[in-house]
């Protein structure tokens, strides 16, 4: 009876679904009327009419199924539509990093190259999304010498892949260094302090050299060594040490402008020389600059008459004041000479006065009379005689290009050579010669006027 009733009630809703007016009230009472006779007509039926009935409403209930499984379908997922979802790398189902690892709580699935949850992780109900990995950006990307690999460490710290000879210290790819054997120590030698050093990567190569370098100098950070005692370094080993001073090769018969002492320098030696040469290529070479009108250093040396001038006098002095600064350019040990600087004669003098008719003029050390050494055409270069007497009427132009002085000078300076004229007989000691670089020419003047002065010496002395 309870499987009638099921049947009927099945046919029912199927009517119902299939009526064009299911809401009204007279086909409900259409399809209550039809149920109970249906009822009825069951109880009478034979058993073949059972059978018949049951087909019949196993076919409409065939027909109620597929279409219920129709409107409770699911909706179709992403894929049917054509579209998928997009995992990002290192994220649960998203690609591997390269270095085969994945964001927290994710391991790589090596195979498909993608990042699934952690088998071995024993909290397998956590729902909680993975951390961000610190690598998602890539920081390493950039770095001076890294290799731009990033790995992660922990959720936060990462660290770069560097090249060859560099290492991550956090921050940057820094220089390894290392510590090597010094290498190549010769024959009779020592180490001088270190056997062994630290070298730094330079990018190219480790610095400084572990190659042995001969040098008395001691130190921690370089592959010095030096000969033992007894040995003497020759430029290429160290070899037996021997005097370089005996015999004597600085003898003065045989270096010029030596004193004649000798100084041992291991295998080598070196000569002593005189104040204001030194010693260079196995000789004392001058140290003194040469003189010309563009001489800005001094004492200067005139290589053509042998002599070394001082720089001139920073203001005008009488004669005597002079004479007392040369004598103390000795006490100075001025250009490194301590003796031998003077107050110039005459004759050494005039070497400085060029381009001037002056080279006929007899004055001279040993000729200081104004009646017989002296006269107006021969002792100025433009000067015009006066008439009436041993005079210069006019002493020409003046010209402050410096073309009368070797040194460029366009002053007058003193001399030591006394002047003699019989106009002033008693006073030959109040008169000295002088030069006039700014006319060129040569005259007498009284000793208690003011002029400069430059001090000389003699280069052989």
């Amino acid at each position: 009876m309870k499987k009638i009733l099921v049947i009927s009630a099945v046919l029912a809703a199927v009517f119902f679904l299939f009526s064009c007016d299911s809401g009204t009230t007279a086909e409900m009472s259409q399809n209550d009327s039809n149920e109970s006779e249906n009822s009825e007509n069951s109880e009478s039926n034979t058993p073949e009419q059972n059978d018949d009935s049951v087909s019949e409403n196993e076919n409409f209930s065939d027909y109620d199924s597929d279409d219920s499984i129709s409107e409770n379908s699911e909706e179709p997922d992403d894929s049917d539509t054509g579209e998928s979802e997009h995992y990002e790398q290192g994220d649960l189902y998203g690609e591997c990093y390269p270095n085969e690892t994945c964001n927290t709580g994710l391991v790589c699935d090596a195979e498909n190259n993608i990042c699934i949850k952690d088998p071995g992780n024993s909290n397998e109900n956590n729902e909680n999304e993975p951390e961000e990995n610190p690598c998602k950006n890539n920081p390493c990307s950039g770095i001076l010498n890294s290799t731009g690999v990033c790995n992660p460490v922990g959720s936060s710290k990462y660290s770069c892949g560097c090249y060859e000879n560099y290492t991550w210290n956090g921050s940057y790819c820094k220089a390894d260094s290392r510590t090597v054997s010094c290498t190549g120590l010769p024959a009779n030698a020592s180490w001088n302090t270190a056997s062994s050093i630290t070298q730094i990567w330079t990018g190219y190569s480790w610095v400084p050299s572990n190659i042995g370098t001969y040098s008395k100098t001691s130190s921690s950070e370089e592959c010095y060594f030096q000969c033992n005692s007894g040995y003497d370094w020759n430029g290429s080993q160290c070899v037996e040490a021997v005097d370089p001073c005996d015999p004597n090769p600085c003898n003065a018969n045989f270096v010029a402008n030596a004193t004649g002492i000798c100084i041992a320098a291991g295998a080598a030696y070196a000569c002593e020389c005189k104040p204001g040469y030194s010693w260079k290529d196995s000789a004392c070479v001058s140290n003194i600059p040469a003189c010309s009108k563009n001489t800005t250093s001094f004492p200067c040396k005139d290589e053509s008459k042998g002599y070394f001038w001082s720089a001139k006098s920073v203001d005008r002095i009488d004669w005597e004041s002079a004479n007392e600064l040369c004598n103390n350019l000795n006490q100075d040990n001025y250009g490194g000479f301590n003796s031998a600087w003077h107050l110039p004669n005459i004759d050494e003098l005039r070497t400085l006065l060029i381009n001037s008719n002056t080279r006929y003029c007899n004055v001279s050390e040993s000729c200081g009379s104004k009646d017989h050494c002296w006269n107006c055409e021969n002792c100025a270069a433009e000067a015009t005689a006066s008439t009436s007497g041993n005079q210069c009427a006019l002493w020409g132009n003046d010209y402050k290009d410096g073309r009368y002085s070797k040194l460029g000078d366009i002053i007058s300076l003193w001399s030591s050579t006394h002047v003699y004229s019989s106009s002033h007989p008693s006073e030959t000691n109040l008169w000295v010669w002088d030069v006039n670089f700014l006319n060129g020419s040569i005259k007498d003047v009284k000793t208690t006027g003011t002029l400069y002065v430059r001090c000389v010496r003699n280069a052989e002395e």
